[in-house]
């Protein structure tokens, strides 16, 4: 529940330029369409990387809202017995004092 509200930036994984260089040299990528190849690998990677990194926030999120929205429920039924309960002695105070009229006054 932490990136609920104490969300960090995210990162954008940008493709770097040094990375790419190393990896056409690694690999021996010479032409422009081997080098392309390799930016176009890199690239699938970051975008993997984004949607994982996205996912669990989502999922963070989804389970932050789930325990908000529980203790909201339970809340709710406090103040259900809550007002069960001052009802109740409403009903029986004006019983005892004789008064027949048992309608709700809010």
């Amino acid at each position: 529940m932490g990136t609920l509200f104490e969300q960090s930036e995210r990162d954008h994984f940008p493709v770097n330029f040094d990375e790419h260089e190393e990896l056409c040299e690694r690999f021996g990528a010479t032409s422009a369409m081997e080098k392309l190849k390799v930016f176009e690998i890199m690239e699938y990677s970051r975008r993997t990387d984004a949607l994982i990194d996205n996912g669990d926030r989502w999922d963070e999120q989804i389970g932050g809202i789930g325990e908000i929205l529980k203790d909201i429920s339970v809340v709710m039924d406090m103040m259900k017995v809550a007002y069960n309960e001052n009802r109740e002695w409403k009903v029986m105070m004006s019983t005892q004092n004789g008064d027949t009229n048992l309608r709700d006054t809010e």
